[in-house]
């Protein structure tokens, strides 16, 4: 289902909340709206391409603690732009714009250090 509210759509399991706000923060900071949903246990990389297919802007975000997957809407689900362990506050804004930019057609932000990748899922 889209949304007819023009947003980044995020959907989280068990998100740390400070990540969260912060990645909300670095979309505000582009200027673009979001919408932030709780959505049920699963694989991340799923997770993230179902808030991308929702989003009428084709940008989506899966939260799971303090993994943060960012993806667009067709794009491989192996492939998604970020998928990182969110360790400071400029990794999870940096996230947060580069969900906006993206739309916005403007060049990413420099990359973000990833952690380790353990499982893929909301477990």
């Amino acid at each position: 289902m889209i949304t007819t509210r023009p947003a980044v759509r995020i959907y989280t399991c068990q998100p740390d909340l400070e990540v969260l706000s912060h990645i909300c923060e670095g979309i505000e900071e582009e200027g673009v709206l979001y919408e932030v949903i709780p959505h049920e246990e699963g694989e991340i990389l799923a997770i993230a391409e179902q808030a991308a297919q929702d989003s009428i802007l084709g940008s989506g975000i899966a939260l799971y603690k303090k993994e943060a997957v960012l993806t667009m809407r067709g794009l491989p689900r192996s492939r998604p732009i970020a998928d990182a362990w969110v360790e400071t506050v400029p990794q999870a804004r940096i996230i947060g714009a580069n969900s906006a930019r993206l739309i916005q057609k403007k060049p990413l932000l420099e990359e973000m250090e990833t952690g380790q990748n353990t499982k893929n899922s909301f477990v």
